[in-house]
C-alpha cells in the first residue's frame, strides 16, 4: 500500500513487492513467534486514505534463503495467530520457486 511503501523503504531499505508471503507456523513452532515478538519492532506508522484508516505495522528484519525480508505484524489483521506475513522487494513465491504448502526457513 502506498501509505506504507515509503516508510518501508526508509526503515527496511527497499520498496516492497505488492503482496505478502503468508506462512503458516506449525503448532510446535508457535513459541518462536512469541520470542520474536518480544524483540524491539521497527514501527511503520499507519495512515488514512479517502475510504479508511490503516493501522501501524510492527516490522522485524529477517532473511529467507539469503533474501532480505521483513516480518510484518499489523495491529489489525484478518489472519489467525498461526499466520505470519513476510514482505520483500521480491515476489518471494516466484523467486524461491515455492508453491502453497512448501516449507521455508525464516532467519532473524
Amino acid at each position: 500500500m502506498e501509505g506504507y511503501k515509503k516508510q518501508i523503504n526508509e526503515k527496511l531499505g527497499y520498496f516492497p513487492f505488492p503482496g505478502t508471503l503468508n506462512i503458516e507456523i506449525d503448532e510446535n513452532e508457535m513459541w518462536k513467534k512469541q520470542h520474536i515478538l518480544r524483540m524491539e519492532p521497527i514501527i511503520i506508522t499507519g495512515f488514512k486514505d479517502k475510504n479508511r484508516t490503516y493501522g501501524d505495522l510492527f516490522a522485524y528484519k529477517c532473511k529467507i534463503e539469503g533474501n532480505e525480508c521483513g516480518l510484518i505484524v499489523p495491529i489489525r489483521t484478518h489472519h489467525g495467530p498461526k499466520i505470519i506475513e513476510i514482505i520483500s522487494r521480491l515476489d518471494l513465491k516466484k523467486a524461491l520457486n515455492k508453491k502453497d504448502g512448501d516449507k521455508v526457513r525464516v532467519v532473524f
